[in-house]
């Protein structure tokens, strides 16, 4: 659902994936016009999360991008919300890491813990 006042887009709903979430932000807010986008759209998954496969996926990911070594990073997770902790050699590296949660279907929120090691 879309509500539009003064220039500020309000958004809302559920969707299953992250993405799709994020794909309907950066479809308006640099429309002309468009003042503020409040994004209240909310991950609803569509079937019940299995905790430890979920880190599996998750470090199997990881593992996956030959960039980001997987031992170095903690992952805990509470019911769809991921956490990562630990270091990684870079900023890039961050980004893929919290790519690579938000792929995982279902995922509701990623905190993303991670610091770099100078």
């Amino acid at each position: 659902k879309v509500v539009v006042r003064d220039g500020v887009v309000t958004l809302s709903g559920s969707v299953e994936w992250y993405y799709e979430k994020h794909n309907a932000f950066n479809s308006i807010h640099n429309l002309f016009g468009v003042k503020l986008v409040i994004n209240n759209i909310v991950i609803k998954p569509s079937a019940r999360i299995d905790i430890t496969a979920v880190k599996d996926k998750i470090t199997k990911e990881f593992e996956r991008h030959a960039r980001i070594d997987a031992r170095r990073i903690q992952i805990e997770t509470n019911r769809s919300k991921i956490t990562l902790k630990g270091t990684v050699s870079n900023f890039d590296e961050i980004d893929e890491a919290e790519d690579a949660a938000w792929s995982i279907p279902g995922v509701e929120e990623v905190k993303n813990e991670l610091t770099v090691d100078w």
